[in-house]
């Protein structure tokens, strides 16, 4: 495999110099084949994000988790949306319900 000595090359994408068979093997498109992709934000500062899917079946997930909120942005492809909404549906719930655990646990 050949690779470029120049960084700036690397910086525009040229640092690979020719095609790697690997990544159109079974295998790997197989494993990147993803359904659920997360990300995540920690920061107080950033208030907003997003966060995109990462095949044409997954649902993208992008959370913030602070000391007193919980915040997700959700996205998908049109024919996923339905799945989506579903699974937007059932991680409300959990958040409340573990709210509620929380609650209950404080002293």
């Amino acid at each position: 495999m050949g690779v470029a000595a120049d960084p700036e090359a690397a910086r525009r994408g040229a640092g690979v110099t020719e095609d790697l068979a690997f990544f159109r093997s079974p295998g790997w498109l197989k494993l990147r084949h993803d359904y659920l992709s997360t990300s995540s934000v920690q920061s107080d500062i950033i208030r907003q994000f997003g966060f995109g899917s990462t095949s044409p079946d997954c649902i993208g997930v992008g959370y913030a988790v602070r000391g007193d909120s919980f915040g997700a942005y959700l996205s998908t492809p049109k024919p996923v949306a339905q799945h989506m909404n579903r699974f937007a549906e059932n991680l409300h719930q959990a958040m409340g319900e573990m709210g509620t655990l929380l609650q209950t646990q404080t002293p």
